[in-house]
């Protein structure tokens, strides 16, 4: 998510201060699926078992985090641009335009409010068939008790962490079984923040199985919010099953199914588990979009300890685009667990690193904070997934939000250009 969340000249005389966002997003899973961790693209079981990813077995205390979400953009205008309260204004990247892609083409560099923002998951992770509950949500959920439930928790999410913008997955299931009661949550984030809404697919790797039923729920999702300034789309998480050629267009048919929707609003997946920023930034096409991008340190490796090699690592990602890039997903372990039969007590980010796990928080922290991007940390809050930024006690307006690793936080702070 791109911190920014810049966007296209057509809104950047419109650009405005606004407050915390939410974000929703749809999208697969990158990380583990069922209670995985991001760190396990093979996904894992809620019960606290690992399933094989990336080489690897992932075993949370308690479970374990999914690659499932996806990064809201850094506060995009819209044509007419979003006017809200508070809010810093700042450039998503260094400099100013920037040299497109692989396709040359030139991209401008609106300026925004910086997106800090965390993923709010189902503990199950976001890749689902059936409806997603968010950690606090369940069946028997209300409109009201969703509301209280998403207010109390934007409420720390901000208080506790400094956020200003929350990403939340959405799929079919969700929107056509469960949207009455979910759009409570979504309501209680936006009374002090942005939200992004992205949509998840139902395995990490699958195409809607029906494309009918994805253009309802998103007519649905854009009726509902379309008119709101503070809530922007990620139109699919982690894309990996379509190839360059048919996630642009399909992303262009997105934008010509909903006109209205300004396309600063609009946060658009590189290719791969959004590994890939300029397939999708060189399409002209798409010029006006705001682009997402995903770190996780399994897409690295052990070997890269030093900070300067994941620093290296997600700029290779986002090439020339950073200044309408956010990064929707990134993420650690914050609470003791386990990867490739390794065990990890609590991890110390405020020292040097002496393992991939610190590097790579350092050093994605770094390069964020370096490009002023706007970001969103997986998770802000998921039952059961050692990464998860808080750790969840009570339920509805009573839910107290705990933080398990203070110099992990530390380092989403940095990231977000707070100290």
């Amino acid at each position: 998510m791109a911190p920014h969340d810049r966007r296209p000249l057509s809104w950047l005389s419109a650009v405005r201060r606004f407050a915390p966002l939410v974000v929703f997003a749809l999208a697969p899973c990158d990380l583990g699926c069922s209670g995985s961790s991001p760190d396990d693209p093979g996904g894992m079981n809620p019960s606290g078992g690992a399933a094989p990813g990336s080489g690897g077995t992932l075993s949370g205390a308690g479970g374990q985090t999914s690659d499932g979400g996806s990064g809201g953009t850094g506060g995009g205008l819209g044509s007419g641009g979003d006017g809200g309260t508070g809010g810093e204004t700042l450039t998503g990247g260094t400099g100013g335009a920037t040299t497109g892609g692989t396709g040359g083409s030139s991209d401008t560099t609106p300026t925004f409010e910086r997106f800090k923002g965390v993923n709010w998951a189902d503990s199950r992770d976001n890749f689902q068939a059936g409806v997603l509950y968010i950690s606090g949500l369940s069946s028997t959920d209300t409109y009201d008790s969703a509301l209280a439930t998403g207010t109390a928790i934007m409420n720390q999410f901000v208080s506790k962490l400094g956020a200003n913008s929350v990403r939340m997955p959405i799929n079919e299931a969700t929107v056509s079984q469960y949207w009455s009661t979910y759009t409570g949550a979504i309501d209680g984030v936006l009374t002090k923040g942005k939200v992004v809404l992205g949509y998840w697919d139902s395995h990490k790797d699958n195409r809607p199985p029906d494309m009918n039923a994805w253009w309802a729920m998103w007519k649905t999702v854009t009726d509902k919010y379309g008119s709101n300034e503070n809530v922007y789309f990620e139109v699919f998480n982690e894309p990996n099953m379509y190839d360059k050629t048919e996630l642009g267009d399909l992303y262009y048919s997105w934008l010509t199914h909903f006109p209205a929707i300004p396309h600063g609003r609009v946060i658009l997946d590189g290719t791969g588990n959004a590994q890939n920023v300029p397939d999708i930034g060189s399409d002209e096409r798409l010029k006006d979009c705001l682009l997402a991008v995903h770190d996780y340190s399994f897409f690295g490796g052990e070997s890269m300890i030093n900070e300067s090699d994941w620093e290296n690592h997600i700029k290779g990602s986002v090439g020339s685009y950073a200044a309408r890039t956010i990064c929707t997903e990134w993420g650690g372990p914050m609470s003791p667990g386990s990867k490739n039969g390794k065990n990890y007590d609590s991890l110390d980010y405020s020292k040097p690193p002496t393992n991939y796990f610190e590097g790579y928080i350092r050093g994605i922290s770094n390069q964020l904070r370096t490009w002023e991007m706007g970001s969103f940390y997986w998770p802000g809050l998921r039952d059961g997934d050692w990464y998860s930024m808080t750790i969840k006690d009570g339920s509805g307006a009573d839910i107290t939000l705990t933080i398990p690793n203070q110099s992990g936080l530390d380092r989403l702070q940095h990231a977000w250009g707070m100290e």
